[in-house]
């Protein structure tokens, strides 16, 4: 599929001398399960990268938990009150300095080669890719609060309508892809909805215009629990889909997409 290049990415392809990671890390109160997130950053075999947090309205310290890891490539920003996910994602591109951006979650982890492979990924891609996503291993967390190991998986295939949604995990965005497509700002679409689904409207508005490749190894550990807003919010999702599809510029459905097999793929 070929396609031009927008200035950023051009001008991305004649600064950046050498890959590097941008982890953003986008919290609101999670003070009681972070730690082993940002252990998995100093655990890295690949000390090429970066975490951008953004403290999206915490009260109960979690940003001061950052604070005493005392890691010079560790950004926080602060922000007085909670106003989402998205909005936190989109401040985070703004700060990146990498010319790729991984997402993690407060309550999820990195497995220790994970910044390794993905700089190694991001190295020979095509131009058409502007995602990296990989298998990951699943927790589920009880009501009692054991983790349960469940395994290998992988999100695929990629599957958005108003049913269900099924969207990469883990995410690992080419920067120049994100700033291309304006971020995680979708014009027409319900501003109340952003918090909740930016992962669904971000993936549909990258497949518009980029692939996805999958890498076979599992790099990620997602742990699945009740009360995460995800969640909770569930029981909205088909409404909010139908809402934002009759509002938005372009079409949100992806019926089914199989990511590209990573295998050491050159530009």
């Amino acid at each position: 599929m070929a396609r031009h290049r927008c200035p950023e990415e051009r001008e991305m392809s004649r600064t950046m001398a050498k890959t590097t990671v941008t982890i953003a890390l986008c919290v609101h109160n999670e003070a009681s399960r972070i730690q082993t997130a940002l252990t998995s950053l100093v655990r890295q075999t690949d000390e090429n990268w970066e975490c951008v947090v953004v403290d999206d309205g915490s009260t109960d310290g979690t940003s001061n938990l950052v604070d005493q890891l005392k890691e010079p490539r560790i950004r926080v920003e602060r922000w007085s009150t909670n106003v989402g996910k998205a909005f936190a994602l989109q401040r985070a591109a703004e700060l990146a300095r990498g010319d790729y951006f991984l997402e993690l979650d407060g309550d999820d982890w990195l497995a220790e080669n994970a910044v390794e492979e993905f700089r190694q990924a991001g190295s020979d891609l095509h131009e058409e890719v502007g995602l990296l996503t990989s298998r990951y291993h699943l927790w589920r967390l009880s009501r009692r609060g054991h983790l349960n190991y469940r395994g290998v998986h992988e999100h695929t295939p990629i599957h958005l309508d108003e049913d269900f949604a099924r969207v990469p995990m883990p995410r690992c965005f080419r920067i120049s892809a994100i700033r291309c497509l304006g971020g995680w700002h979708w014009p027409g679409e319900p501003p109340s909805a952003k918090p909740l689904f930016e992962d669904v409207t971000m993936t549909a508005r990258l497949l518009r215009h980029y692939q996805i490749a999958m890498l076979p190894t599992a790099l990620y550990h997602r742990v699945l629990r009740a009360d995460s807003v995800s969640q909770s919010h569930r029981h909205r999702y088909s409404e909010w889909f139908r809402a934002a599809q009759s509002s938005a510029s372009e079409d949100l459905c992806v019926p089914a997409y199989e990511p590209l097999p990573y295998a050491g793929m050159r530009t």
